[in-house]
C-alpha cells in the first residue's frame, strides 16, 4: 500500500503490536517509526503526554494551539482514558497500557500503538502501528493523510525528549589544570553535589544520549591533569550544551527552550563554540587520535565477527575501499582486492588511463628526487586522458569476476561519463577534495549531480565532504554513498596550501547524523558514509567505524603492501596538479603482501599489518558482531 511504511526496518514490521489484537482482518495497516538519542523512559514520558495535546501540525489538528512543551508529571494512562485531546476537547480511547513500553488507543476508527523499544549501545527506537478496516477503497487515502501527521507527531516527541534529556545537566565552570575547583554555587542547593560525568561531543550523530550526558557514579573521561569540572543539575530550565576542554574559554551559551533549537544543523554550529577573538569563535572539532574506544560489559571471540557489508546489490566481506591512487591501485591490484573480499577503485585519470604501459612510469616516480618529484610528476601527467584505455582498464578488471570500481573528478565527470558507463562499470565515483552539490561557476556549467546521478544506471559514491549540511546536500542528490574527508591524507598537504581540514572523527559524526536525518526525511532511503583519509592504521579503521562510517576508503595502508604500484611510494592526484599542488610523493617502505596487510599474520606492532585482524578483535573486545551495531559502540575524548 502507498505511504504504509516511514522510518522503519522489515523487521519492526514483523513486531506484534497491541493494536493488532484489537483490529481482525485490517485492510489498513500502516507502520511508522523515528531514532530518539534519549533513553526509553524520557520518551514514553513524553508518550503519554499525548492525552494534552495531538503534538502534530498544531495549526491543523489543535485548530492553531501550540502543544504544551513542557513536560507535566502525568501518571500512566489507563485503558478508558481518553487518548488525545484537540483544542481542549477530549478525543478517542485508551485500549490498553504496558506501561514504560506501549500504548495502544482507538480514534475515529484506526487502532494505534506507540512502542518504545530500547537499543543496545544507547538511545531508543519510538515505533507507531496503525490497523483498521475502512472501506478498501479509501484505506490507501487514509494511509497517505496519516503519513504527513505522524511523522511531525513523532519527530516532534523526538525531538521534546532529546532536548528533555540535554535540560537535565548544565555546566558551571571549567577549570584546566590539575587541582581541584573550588565549588563555585551559592544559596540553598550548595551543599547538594552530584557527581556527574560530561560527555564531549565529537559531532551531531555523537550528541548526548542517555548513557552519555550523565553518570550517578564513575568519573570524567578526560584525565584530571587536563581539566575538573563542576556540573550543576537543573530541570527543564535550560537546555544542555555540551562542553569541551581546549585552548582558550569555554564557550557556554543557553539554547532557546522547546524543539525549535533541537535540529542538527544548528547543533553544530553551537557545539563547542570557543573563542578564537574577539571577532571570531571556532568549534572543537576531534581527530582519531583524540578519541579512544571504550570496551562493554560483554566480548566475543573474533572468529564470530562478520565486517561485511552492502552497498545497493553489491555485498563485500571487507569494508574496504582502495583509494582510486596510482600508488595504490592498478587494474592487478584492483582484482586482488576485489578477490580478497573489498572494492579496487581505478583511477580513471590516472597513468594507466594515459599510457598504455605505465610501469616504466611508476618506477621512475618512485626513483625521483623528492626535490623534483613534484615537477616531474606534473610533466608526466601531461598527457591526455585516452577513451579507449578506460575502456580497456574497466574491461580487465570486469572479466577477472570482480566487482569493478572507477573514479573521476567532478571537473571530468561529464566528459567520460558516457565511456565509463558503456565500459559496464558496477560502481561509479566522484572524488575530489571536496564535492558539493552547489557548485556556482561564471566560466562553465558545473555539474549538475542530482540530475546527474538521477540519468544514471549505476549507484554513485560521491564525495569528500566534511559537514553535516554538505553531506545532507550530496544524500539528497541520490547518492548511495558519501565520502567523509578530503582524501590522501597520508601525502597530502592541503592544509598548509589552503588551510582547509577538518579532522575526522568530528567530520565522521556529522555526516552519520546527516544520514540518521536523511533516513527520517526521505521515509527510509540509507546512504553509506564512507571515511576517506587521515586513516593509516588499523586503529584508525575501528575508530572510523565507531563513529558512524559504514566503511572506509585506505591508500597509504595499501600503497606499503609489495604488490602495489607505487613500489613503497605514495602519491595522488593533488600531488600532480597544474597549477597548484596540493601533495607530495611520500616514501612508506614496503612491509608484506597485499594479503598479510589484510590478514596477517603481522610482523610489527605499529597497526599497519592485519588490518581486518585487528579490526574483528576491537569489535570482539567490545562485545559487537557486525558492523551496523559497532557504530553504537562508547567512545572517549581524551
Amino acid at each position: 500500500m502507498i505511504g504504509d511504511r516511514w522510518g522503519v526496518t522489515d523487521g519492526e514490521t514483523r513486531l506484534t503490536y497491541g493494536c493488532d489484537a484489537f483490529v481482525v482482518d485490517p485492510t489498513l495497516e500502516a507502520w511508522r517509526g523515528a531514532s530518539v538519542a534519549a533513553d526509553p523512559a524520557t520518551v514514553w514520558s513524553w508518550v503519554r503526554q499525548i492525552r494534552l495535546a495531538p503534538y502534530s501540525y498544531d495549526w491543523i489538528d489543535n485548530l492553531g494551539r501550540r502543544s504544551p512543551r513542557e513536560r507535566s508529571d502525568l501518571p500512566d494512562p489507563q485503558a478508558g482514558d481518553p487518548f488525545t485531546a484537540s483544542a481542549g476537547r477530549s478525543l478517542g480511547r485508551v485500549l490498553a497500557v504496558d506501561p514504560g513500553r506501549e500504548l495502544t488507543a482507538r480514534i475515529m476508527g484506526v487502532a494505534m500503538s506507540y512502542l518504545v523499544v530500547p537499543q543496545d549501545g544507547g538511545g531508543t527506537r519510538l515505533l507507531l502501528k496503525l490497523a483498521g478496516r475502512p472501506p478498501r477503497g479509501t484505506a490507501t487515502l487514509v494511509c497517505l493523510g496519516d503519513l504527513p501527521m505522524a511523522r511531525r507527531q513523532l519527530l516532534n516527541l523526538r525531538d521534546l525528549a532529546e532536548g528533555a534529556l540535554r535540560a537535565r545537566v548544565e555546566p558551571e565552570a571549567l577549570v584546566l589544570g590539575t587541582a581541584n575547583p573550588r565549588d563555585r554555587r551559592h544559596g540553598p542547593r550548595a551543599g547538594r553535589r552530584p557527581r556527574i560525568r560530561p560527555s564531549l561531543v565529537l559531532g551531531t550523530a555523537n550528541r548526548p544520549g542517555a548513557r552519555q550526558i550523565c553518570r550517578a557514579r564513575g568519573r570524567s573521561a578526560v584525565p584530571a591533569r587536563q581539566f575538573a569540572v563542576h556540573l550543576r543539575c537543573r530541570t527543564r530550565r535550560f537546555r544542555f550544551m555540551p562542553l569541551v576542554a581546549g585552548p582558550g574559554r569555554l564557550a557556554r551559551r543557553r539554547a532557546p527552550r522547546g524543539a525549535a533549537a533541537a535540529r542538527p544543523a544548528d547543533r553544530v554550529g553551537r557545539m563547542v563554540d570557543l573563542d578564537i577573538g574577539a571577532a571570531k569563535r571556532g568549534r572543537r572539532a576531534y581527530s582519531f587520535d583524540d578519541i579512544a574506544i571504550v570496551p562493554s560489559r560483554r566480548t566475543r571471540d573474533p572468529e564470530e565477527v562478520s565486517t561485511a557489508w552492502q552497498i545497493d546489490a553489491y555485498r563485500f566481506d571487507l569494508p574496504v575501499l582502495a583509494a582510486p591512487m596510482d600508488s595504490v591501485m592498478s587494474p592487478a591490484t584492483a582484482i586482488a582486492l576485489g578477490r580478497f573480499g573489498g572494492l579496487g577503485v581505478l583511477d580513471l585519470e590516472g597513468l594507466w588511463t594515459r599510457y598504455d604501459d605505465p610501469e616504466p612510469l611508476l618506477a621512475e616516480i618512485a626513483s625521483l628526487d623528492p626535490v623534483a618529484a613534484n615537477a616531474r610528476m606534473q610533466e608526466i601527467y601531461a598527457e591526455p586522458i585516452k577513451r579507449e584505455l578506460i575502456t580497456a582498464r574497466l574491461n580487465e578488471v570486469r572479466e577477472a569476476g570482480v566487482t569493478v570500481a572507477g573514479a573521476l573528478s567532478p571537473q571530468r565527470t561529464k566528459q567520460f561519463a558516457d565511456v565509463v558507463v558503456q565500459a559496464g562499470v558496477d560502481l561509479f565515483v566522484i572524488r575530489g577534495t571536496t564535492v558539493s552539490a552547489e557548485h556556482v561557476s561564471g566560466q562553465a556549467e558545473p555539474l549538475n549531480l542530482k540530475e546527474f546521478i538521477y540519468e544514471l544506471d549505476v549507484p554513485v559514491i560521491v564525495g569528500g565532504c566534511a559537514t553535516y549540511q554538505a553531506a545532507l546536500h550530496l544524500m539528497r542528490t541520490g547518492a548511495a554513498g558519501v565520502l567523509v574527508g578530503f582524501g590522501g591524507g597520508a601525502a597530502h598537504t592541503t592544509r598548509s596550501v589552503l588551510g582547509i581540514s577538518v579532522p575526522m572523527a568530528s567530520a565522521v559524526a556529522d555526516v552519520a547524523a546527516a544520514r540518521r536525518d536523511y533516513l527520517d526525511e526521505s521515509g527510509g532511503r540509507y546512504v553509506h558514509v564512507i571515511a576517506d583519509g587521515s586513516i593509516g592504521r588499523s586503529g584508525d579503521i575501528a575508530k572510523a567505524v565507531a563513529c558512524g562510517a559504514d566503511a572506509i576508503m585506505i591508500g597509504s595502508p595499501l600503497a606499503r603492501a609489495h604488490e602495489a604500484p607505487g613500489r613503497g611510494f605514495h602519491w595522488g592526484a593533488e600531488a600532480w596538479h597544474a597549477e597548484l599542488p596540493r601533495g607530495e610523493r611520500v616514501e612508506l617502505g614496503s612491509i608484506g603482501s597485499l594479503e598479510s596487510v589484510l590478514f596477517g599474520p603481522s610482523t610489527v606492532p605499529d597497526g599497519t599489518m592485519n588490518l581486518i585482524g585487528a579490526l574483528k578483535r576491537a569489535m570482539a573486545t567490545t562485545g559487537y558482531t557486525e558492523l551496523k551495531e559497532f557504530q553504537r559502540v562508547e567512545v572517549v575524548v581524551g
